[in-house]
């Protein structure tokens, strides 16, 4: 209960329906946190490339700048960094 409310109280702003976005990281991965911060663990690593789904924007505790959005991917859910993404039609 306390991760889900820790995520609820991170997103700053929801998206009117699900976004897609195509991961194109400068590595061959994007890390999947558990927080909208590089502070977070990585709780798994997407392959450059693959097609994501966004529900929510926000920035980093520590930096207003860096834009986070909170995405599920096979069936886990957190935070990726915006300017590794691309968003989709």
């Amino acid at each position: 209960k306390a991760i889900r409310r820790q995520r609820q109280m991170c997103i700053r702003d929801r998206f009117k329906k699900k976004k897609k976005y195509k991961v194109v990281s400068d590595t061959t991965y994007l890390n999947l946190r558990f927080g909208p911060s590089k502070k977070y663990e990585v709780q798994l690593k997407i392959p450059d490339g693959e097609s994501i789904y966004g529900t929510a924007q926000s920035s980093a505790p520590d930096d207003k700048e860096e834009k986070w959005v909170y995405v599920s991917y096979r069936g886990t859910s957190g935070w990726v960094m915006r300017g590794l993404l691309e968003e989709c039609g």
